[in-house]
């Protein structure tokens, strides 16, 4: 089951912009095109095929944005120049979204999609998109193309939605391993629910092409509209490993809103303060609350720094520190089984470096 977020958490401190992001759209402004807070797209226009000349009237609630099945809310944008969104290895999608409809009420829907389909220079690089399995539950399933322009095989994953209206975090990844295997992950909030493994390793994408944010594209025609609400998207080049995705939940579902019920409850008693969560006095609770809140996260974090459970830079710096060459494909486990046995080999263990 997909648990649903805090209604404490607004978005000011969620997904985070780092080295390996490619795209990042928070959905935050509420008078102009969405931009991509990475750089890599343009500002994000409406499909060509929507009726509606201009979606930016349709911001629900503060920081997240209200797509529909009619198709009037989606968003495509081109790269900008001397970027390119077009990933043919490993990736992340991580997305703080909600459902309007129950998976009863549920047809096809795009979060994601990179390319437009047609043509080798369009060919999807990447996507992710949900559909209803049950009445119950629901499947989310990445996808791309081959360089022939042929759709993967990869199969769909199901869970069980929170209710309509109430965010989650979802996270897929991907990992390149060669032309004929393929791991992809799919996590709900921290938890790893499915695993996949694919022959389909010849990954399209063409270096011009579009990405579309709620709708996909085909024969010319965009469909599969997303009917729900994005907070947060986010497209990373590297894939995130189950601890990078446990501490992002973590400060998202638990020590970012405890930091603003902290600092809220330092306010004085029956002080004539604003209740509603667009005003100005509580936008900045929940700032100053957030900010509290990530300085216990990274402090927490700090477990992720030992080599059993290092990533991304910190497990690059271990391999630095024992002078070890690395795989350009090598799977995480891998490269941190070679650290460890490195250090036993010089005398340590992770017990006596946390001790230290």
């Amino acid at each position: 089951n997909a648990p649903p977020l805090t209604t404490a958490y607004p978005g000011n401190l969620g997904l985070l912009d780092d080295d390996d992001t490619v795209i990042l759209l928070p959905f935050t402004e509420t008078s102009v095109a969405p931009s991509d807070v990475a750089g890599t797209l343009e500002d994000l226009a409406p499909v060509t095929n929507s009726p509606v000349a201009s979606p930016l009237s349709a911001w629900a609630s503060i920081n997240s944005f209200s797509f529909n099945a009619a198709g009037s809310q989606a968003f495509v944008a081109y790269d900008r120049s001397g970027k390119s969104s077009v990933l043919t290895r490993d990736l992340t999608i991580q997305v703080i979204m909600s459902l309007r409809v129950a998976p009863a009420a549920m047809t096809p829907m795009t979060i994601i999609c990179r390319g437009l389909d047609g043509s080798a220079a369009e060919y999807y690089s990447f996507g992710l998109e949900l559909d209803a399995d049950t009445d119950s539950t629901i499947t989310a399933r990445i996808f791309w193309a081959d360089l022939a322009g042929v759709m993967s095989s990869n199969p769909s994953v199901a869970f069980s939605p929170p209710a309509p209206g109430e965010m989650f975090l979802l996270t897929v990844t991907r990992r390149w391993e060669s032309s004929v295997r393929v791991v992809c992950h799919y996590y709900v909030g921290d938890e790893l629910v499915a695993e996949s493994i694919v022959a389909d390793g010849l990954i399209g994408g063409g270096t011009t092409g579009h990405t579309s944010i709620g709708a996909r594209r085909t024969a010319g025609v965009y469909g599969r509209f997303l009917d729900g609400y994005i907070d947060e998207l986010k497209v990373t080049d590297h894939e995130m490993s189950h601890e990078e995705v446990r501490s992002t939940w973590a400060r998202l579902s638990q020590h970012q809103p405890a930091g603003v019920e902290t600092f809220q409850d330092l306010g004085p008693r029956g002080a004539p303060i604003s209740g509603d969560p667009a005003s100005r006095i509580q936008r900045l609770l929940r700032f100053i609350g957030q900010g509290l809140g990530y300085v216990v996260a990274r402090t927490e974090g700090m477990r992720d720094l030992l080599p059993d459970r290092a990533y991304g830079p910190a497990l690059a710096q271990w391999e630095r520190i024992c002078r070890l060459s690395v795989g350009t494909r090598d799977p995480l486990d891998v490269r941190r089984r070679r650290v460890q046995a490195h250090l036993r080999r010089k005398g340590f263990t992770s017990s006596n470096i946390k001790d230290a």
